[in-house]
């Protein structure tokens, strides 16, 4: 005995045809989709096991776009404080020259009184140099810097106050690592060693006349001055060196996510537009079937 044989019916052939006819019209939607944004991936069901690579490779593009952020900020802040410095480092190499000057013993009173006007501009220039700002905030402040830290004190000045502190600001440049961008002003221009102690004392023995000590105290003061600041140069150059090279690798990182990504997510134009076609092959196929199996007549529908 024979098995049993499914009999197809007329109705049965309508679905499967509509059936057949909505898949190709999906495919030539999807098709049409990524032509037009570029995308091979353009919703979850597209791939759903590539979605979730996608995902991790947009949140890993965020991740390193954001600590490239960081790094540029902290390159425009360091650079500033790089600027003011190499000022301060120019105003005592003019202070030094200066008290050369000074220590000439044919030099008059009153020519050593028009270099101590000159010392006197000198410490305004430092006083700004010192109270350098950046975005609204003081770089040589510490962690408090929305004011500027240094003030002069006598007319002429003969102190010096600071109202920030020592504190770090630290900017995170690389996952798991951070990095001082700061440097601290009072260490740099305050103390009795310091910038402004050097030349409030070149100052004034220019006006009393004291030749023997702007030939050797103050030629001695002004250079462990300087040398502090070279220092905090050198500190700055180091720092800016280890910055750049978080940047270069958070910029191969942050490439090598979005090549990663491209790969994932971007079409292939040509592959799309074959399949374009094809799938409005198979549609147009479908509906020549379909008006050839939806026309029984009155008659054949009675039989």
């Amino acid at each position: 005995m024979g098995g049993d044989v499914m009999r197809v019916t007329w109705g049965m052939m309508v679905d499967n045809l509509l059936a057949g006819m909505s898949g190709a019209a999906s495919r030539i939607q999807r098709y049409q989709t990524q032509l037009a944004t570029g995308r091979r991936v353009n919703q979850p069901s597209d791939d759903p096991i590539g979605v979730i690579r996608i995902l991790a490779l947009r949140s890993g593009i965020e991740r390193a776009q954001t600590y490239l952020d960081n790094v540029a900020q902290a390159r425009e802040w360091m650079t500033v404080s790089e600027t003011a410095l190499q000022r301060a480092g120019s105003v005592m190499a003019q202070a030094k020259e200066c008290a050369q000057r000074g220590a000439s013993g044919v030099l008059t009173a009153d020519g050593r009184r028009a270099i101590a006007l000159e010392v006197s501009g000198l410490i305004d220039e430092l006083l700004a140099v010192a109270n350098t700002s950046y975005l609204g905030r003081y770089v040589f402040a510490g962690t408090d810097n929305d004011a500027a830290p240094f003030a002069l004190t006598g007319e002429p000045p003969t102190a010096w106050t600071f109202s920030g502190n020592a504190g770090e600001l630290r900017w995170d440049i690389e996952p798991q690592t951070d990095m001082v961008v700061n440097t601290p002003g009072e260490a740099v221009f305050g103390g009795v060693e310091g910038p402004f102690a050097a030349l409030i004392r070149l100052r004034d023995d220019l006006l009393a006349g004291n030749v023997t000590a702007l030939a050797a105290e103050d030629l001695s003061l002004i250079d462990s001055a300087q040398t502090v600041v070279l220092n905090a140069l050198g500190s700055l150059g180091a720092n800016s060196r280890r910055l750049d090279q978080a940047g270069a690798r958070l910029e191969h990182l942050h490439q090598a996510f979005v090549e990663s990504l491209s790969g994932y997510e971007d079409v292939d134009m040509a592959e799309a537009i074959i399949n374009l076609e094809l799938a409005e092959s198979a549609y147009g196929a479908a509906q020549g079937v379909a008006a050839r199996l939806v026309r029984p007549t009155l008659v054949d529908l009675l039989r």
